[in-house]
């Protein structure tokens, strides 16, 4: 047999050319050389986050304002057989993605922050979820990140109706800005000043520092960590998600003195005032009986009006003053 180059059809190869799909190592340079054939358990955990089924199981996991899941809401919530749920979801947790919870929890779920894949997929889902808002206004707000200070930024976060994507033609844009240093009230020390001359569309802006978003102040810190969108800082908000959440009494007592005062205003308002006044309050009360109940808010969707609104800020009033304090939020 003669050693040297042979004929493979109109071109002449030392070695024969590789089959199509094969990369073959041999014609490799050293330094180029890899092992290109995939470890069984390599090709499991990518089998697994590309199956449909996990990849619904984890946006549940990463998206959802609950951070915890037992494999039966799981299964109501995507409309997903059970037993299909408990096969996905062990595999999962044998890939580290996902753990199981112990002690009073067993049998319930959560998302592994620690596994790098685990922020990979909430920047993924996050940025799914971005593209989702209108185009106009992403332009704006990422024209006003541009502009901010970036030694100063640590996050900027969309929630309210652009985030659970209920916005309307007419909605605004709730836009929560998170940065270092003291307390800052306006947007110029943050080098945007007449930031607002430039945008055509209605931020409702607001202003913490890090130590003062990590304590959680009020309610709208709290949409905004478990449902919001980040446009700066994805790290900062996937951190904080994960980190445990809970809230303080003073929160919802100041929230319950809003509730009264805007449902006086509703009482003395007539005609489109009136009703303006009974939707905010109706949201505000809502968002409080599911988060004592529940552990997470509703969407505007999901409320029925109910009315009563004297009654129902009594029941609260009485349930804050049994519930032990500070509430942990799954």
């Amino acid at each position: 047999m003669v050693d040297g180059p042979r004929q493979w059809g109109m071109a002449t190869f030392a070695h024969p050319p590789p089959r199509r799909g094969y990369l073959n190592p041999d014609t490799l340079a050293p330094h180029m050389r890899i092992d290109v054939k995939p470890s069984v358990e390599s090709r499991y955990t990518l089998d697994t986050i590309g199956n449909r089924t996990s990849i619904a199981i984890l946006r549940c996991f990463l998206v959802s304002q609950r951070r915890t899941f037992r494999c039966v809401d799981i299964s109501r919530t995507l409309g997903i057989p059970r037993e299909k749920v408990q096969r996905r979801v062990s595999e999962l947790v044998r890939m580290g993605v996902v753990m199981e919870l112990e002690d009073e929890c067993k049998g319930a779920f959560r998302i592994n922050p620690s596994d790098p894949v685990s922020l990979a997929l909430f920047k993924a889902f996050n940025h799914e979820r971005y593209l989702a808002i209108d185009p106009h206004i992403r332009k704006e707000l990422e024209g006003m990140v541009k502009r901010m200070d970036r030694d100063r930024l640590v996050s900027a976060i969309i929630y309210g109706s652009q985030a659970r994507g209920i916005a309307e033609r007419r909605s605004d844009v709730d836009a929560l800005i998170v940065h270092t240093g003291r307390w800052i009230r306006h947007p110029s020390t943050l080098g945007i000043d007449e930031f607002a001359l430039f945008l055509s569309i209605h931020i409702d802006l607001h202003l913490y520092n890090k130590s003062n978003f990590q304590a959680i102040p009020n309610l709208a810190v709290l949409d905004a960590i478990l449902t919001g969108i980040s446009v700066h800082g994805h790290d900062h908000l996937f951190a904080r998600r994960m980190d445990p959440i809970s809230i303080e009494k003073a929160v919802f007592l100041h929230r319950i003195e809003w509730c009264q005062s805007a449902f006086e205003s509703s009482r003395i308002a007539t005609g489109e005032g009136r009703r303006f006044f009974e939707e905010k309050v109706e949201v505000a009360l809502v968002e409080m009986e599911s988060l004592l109940s529940h552990g997470y808010t509703l969407s505007h969707r999901e409320i029925a009006p109910k009315r009563r609104y004297r009654q129902r800020i009594a029941a609260l009033e009485r349930t804050i003053e049994k519930v032990e304090w500070p509430i942990a939020i799954d």
